[in-house]
């Protein structure tokens, strides 16, 4: 949810690792940022949970 708009939801029947958690970003983050934003800058924020820390994550 933001200011443009809300996304899709995303339920996930398993634990989220940083595969599943980079696959969520690719699936189904990106195209809904792409949707609300076009090529507008935008913030995402997320938190210290591991999968969105892991070092694969970030690079």
């Amino acid at each position: 949810m933001s200011s443009a708009g809300v996304a899709p939801l995303c339920f996930l029947k398993s634990k989220v690792n940083e595969a599943v958690y980079q696959d969520v970003l690719e699936q189904f983050m990106l195209p809904a940022a792409h949707q609300l934003y076009g090529d507008a800058d935008f913030i995402f924020q997320q938190d210290l949970a591991p999968a969105h820390s892991a070092k694969s994550t970030s690079t």
